[in-house]
């Protein structure tokens, strides 16, 4: 038997941030948009919501029961173009007149991808699967004599489609992540659809 071994290891790179608006999402399909940049990224960040009580019998805690909630995204990155705004935020963008309208409207379900790296360079690959899009600030600032601006900060509410995946014993799951360099899977059209697990094969 293989003893686990401890690897020293940081997160440390982080490019090419997609998204996919979710078109169909049921037990039995699952399908999307094809994907497009979002902006040029420069942090992400994740919560996971974890409720954890303890229940009580005989006077003793006997059992823990945890459930989890919903994924909270902050991803900051460059001025995101108006066009992408209206298409993640469901507003308007009128091509002909170059015009964002901040138009009543519902953000759609969404799938991010990106690709992120660890310090000894290996890359990974990962989609999540269905959230939400909000910006909760926009700022603006002057010209002075200095270098400060501001890009953008989205919030991403990720959260489990109603599909559930094959390959994970007929579960949902809200994404994959995947080692890339290891070359377990096939991973070469990983970004120009979203990926799930059901669509990968090995090697």
């Amino acid at each position: 038997m293989n003893e686990p071994k401890v690897e020293y290891r940081d997160a440390r790179g982080l490019t090419d941030v997609v998204v996919a608006k979710l078109l169909t999402d049921d037990l039995t399909t699952l399908t999307y948009d094809t994907p497009r940049p979002l902006f040029g990224v420069a942090t992400l960040s994740k919560q996971t919501t974890v409720n954890t009580a303890s229940k009580y019998y005989d006077n003793i805690a006997a059992i823990v029961i945890s459930s989890e909630g919903s994924d909270d995204f902050t991803i900051a990155g460059s001025r995101i173009s108006d066009e992408t705004l209206a298409y993640i935020l469901g507003k308007t963008f009128h091509e002909d007149l170059g015009a964002y309208s901040d138009s009543e409207g519902i953000a759609p379900y969404c799938a991010i991808g990106y690709k992120s790296m660890d310090t000894m360079g290996r890359e990974y690959y990962t989609w999540r699967y269905k959230g939400r899009f909000n910006v909760p600030n926009e700022d603006e600032r002057t010209v002075d004599d200095g270098t400060d601006s501001n890009g953008t900060e989205l919030k991403f509410t990720g959260i489990n489609p109603v599909h559930k995946f094959a390959k994970d014993g007929n579960k949902h799951s809200k994404g994959i992540r995947v080692l890339a360099t290891e070359a377990k899977a096939v991973v070469d059209e990983f970004f120009t659809k979203v990926t799930t697990i059901d669509d990968l094969t090995p090697v």
